[in-house]
């Protein structure tokens, strides 16, 4: 069998291209189920904050991303986030929340606040309303 010098390169390089193709098409870790979340978020003197960022840390998914952006109405909506995967909701499990206030220009800073109780999303429609406190 006569073959031409281009096929035989192509033979030889076969196995080389399919391990560099498989390689590159590496399965990326999917999001896990994820239930709708959103509320609001207060102030420590129960003011419905007006900007910011709401940020949900789980120990069972610390690779995912969980944050919701506060509107100016004090409202929130998570979503879940690892690479550039997206996706609404969050999780069902038990989460440590971060609210980071929106900085106002002129006005110092207010600090980020970590609520002391932990907040749990269960696998239904969460309204879970962020309010800092004992």
């Amino acid at each position: 069998m006569f073959r031409s010098a281009g096929a035989s390169r192509l033979s030889a390089l076969l196995p080389l291209l399919c391990l560099v193709a498989f390689a590159g098409c590496r399965a990326s870790k999917s999001l896990p189920k994820t239930y709708p979340v959103r509320g609001k978020a207060y102030t420590a003197t129960g003011e419905a904050l007006s900007g910011g960022v709401v940020h949900f840390r789980s120990e069972s998914h610390p690779d995912l991303t969980i944050t919701g952006a506060i509107q100016s109405d004090g409202t929130y909506s998570l979503k879940t986030a690892r690479d550039s995967k997206q996706t609404e909701g969050a999780p069902e499990g038990t989460y440590q929340v971060t609210i980071v206030p929106l900085i106002t220009t002129g006005h110092g800073g207010t600090p980020a606040i970590l609520l002391q109780a932990p907040v749990t999303v269960a696998t239904r429609d969460n309204q879970l309303d962020l309010r800092p406190g004992p």
